[in-house]
């Protein structure tokens, strides 16, 4: 008798301390941070919060993409989805509108966002959707950069200008590779004309190799798994 109420209350000694263990984990402070007209503000938050506001993101931006590809079962219709639901839906932030910095999914409750923001969030629709996508920034002029997004399809990488609502296809009148673009095999198709850019200006861009792994990182990071193996792997 007096083994089994020893044993019981080593069983809720350890109970007991799993329980404060785990409260004190989720309840750890962790930072989140927002930025505004390029003023970054810092927010301590407990961890249970800001992954429960990872998740829900997580769960909204996974609906998103399915209720804008259903029914589609090409990669090409799905992208062409995607890229028309971007145009439509995520607007040009006009002057005077703060310019806001977090997480994409609050660049679609906002409906607006700068081009980086815009090509961020078709890049990411794209990801949630199956494919390889990122965007990335490339040198205009000497201090100008301007963002593209480009997806994996096919065996090759092809481009979106998403901020002037503009993609490219080949004499054939599929998605452009790359390499099509680099050689100025290719064709503009602009949703808004009078909006894109030069056949040359683009070619232009893509003058250097580009480096694809390190840039796409940011957009697997969105997502809660990837994201889990990223911080393991930072920490050990």
């Amino acid at each position: 008798m007096m083994r089994l109420t020893v044993k019981y209350l080593l069983k809720c000694v350890m109970v007991g301390l799993a329980f404060i263990v785990c409260f004190w984990f989720l309840n750890y402070p962790v930072t989140t941070r927002v930025g505004i007209n390029g003023v970054v503000s810092q927010e301590t938050i407990p961890l249970y919060l800001k992954g429960l506001r990872f998740l829900l993101r997580d769960i909204e931006m996974r609906k998103l993409s399915h209720d804008i590809i259903k029914g589609k079962q090409e990669k090409t219709e799905k992208l062409l989805s995607i890229f028309q639901w971007t145009t439509e839906h995520i607007h040009h932030a006009v002057p005077g509108l703060p310019v806001i910095d977090d997480h994409p999914w609050s660049i679609v409750v906002r409906g607006y966002g700068q081009g980086d923001q815009v090509n961020d969030i078709f890049s990411l629709i794209c990801s949630y959707a199956g494919m390889e996508a990122y965007y990335r920034l490339f040198h205009i002029q000497e201090n100008t950069k301007y963002a593209l997004s480009l997806v994996y399809l096919d065996s090759d990488w092809t481009v979106f200008d998403v901020w002037r609502k503009t993609y490219f296809v080949n004499r054939d009148k599929n998605f452009a590779t790359l390499d099509q673009i680099k050689r100025g095999d290719f064709e503009i198709i602009s949703l808004e004309k009078g909006l894109s850019f030069s056949k040359r200006a683009y070619q232009s861009l893509f003058a250097k190799p580009l480096k694809h792994n390190h840039a796409a990182k940011r957009t697997s990071l969105q997502k809660p798994w990837s994201r889990f193996l990223w911080t393991l792997k930072s920490v050990f």
